[in-house]
């Protein structure tokens, strides 16, 4: 059964996700935002959950892994 979603950053943070906040239907892995790609600072992919506070938010994200 899966108990969590694990997002790890290029820098080594990481936050875990339980499942009602990886659940909802607005949560994605962006690649580019509304005007164009993502920043630098973002880098190539980015965590998003829009309901959630910005450190929840993982930039730089380089993996993903599902906690059983």
């Amino acid at each position: 059964d899966l108990k969590a979603v694990k997002a790890v950053a290029a820098d080594g943070y990481t936050v875990n996700y339980d499942l009602s906040q990886i659940e909802k239907p607005d949560v994605l892995v962006a690649y580019a935002q509304a005007d164009g790609p993502l920043t630098e600072e973002d880098g190539a992919f980015r965590m998003v959950l829009p309901e959630e506070e910005g450190k929840l938010n993982v930039r730089m994200l380089v993996e993903i892994q599902v906690v059983q």
